[in-house]
């Protein structure tokens, strides 16, 4: 491995988690110019939070890094340009995002699609994406409160409809 890549990715990461975001920039992209992809999803994060603070600048910049991201097959990449989409209420686009997540294997973006279909009146495609948390949610890659959170709205839905 490279030792300086480490140092900034890790450094970068750090300071990120501390919201020292100008600083974790400077490092994450020093990484990135020596590997590219290798920083590109953190520094997509730190340009979607900029871009919570400061707007439509900071997201163009964010969806650019996540999409840069996916080419690491970083399917969190392709999570969180779904879920830019959902905050700025571009539906459409983020459940095309979203279903190329679940696609690449993250079954917790079934949760947020299935609550995308809910607010189209799609009961049924709901159902249908929140009947696989009833499953083993280690085989499934899941965390458990999301697993809880959908089998709670899976528990309602049903009750709602009979």
């Amino acid at each position: 491995m490279n030792k300086k890549l480490d140092y900034y990715f890790d450094k970068g990461t750090e300071y990120y988690e501390q919201c020292k975001f100008k600083k974790a920039l400077r490092l994450l992209l020093k990484a990135e110019k020596i590997e590219t992809g290798s920083a590109s999803l953190n520094i997509g994060n730190i340009y979607s939070d900029y871009a919570f603070f400061q707007g439509k600048k900071n997201r163009k910049k964010a969806l650019l890094w996540f999409k840069k991201s996916i080419t690491k097959d970083w399917n969190a990449g392709m999570f969180n340009i779904a879920f830019m989409y959902k905050e700025a209420y571009k539906f459409r686009k983020s459940k095309k995002w979203f279903k190329k997540s679940l696609k690449g294997g993250d079954n917790e973006t079934a949760f947020e699609l299935a609550k995308l279909y809910l607010m189209e009146g799609k009961i049924k495609k709901a159902i249908n994406l929140l009947k696989i948390f009833e499953g083993n949610r280690l085989e499934l890659n899941i965390s458990e409160g999301v697993q809880e959170d959908a089998l709670k709205l899976l528990k309602q839905i049903k009750k709602n409809i009979s």
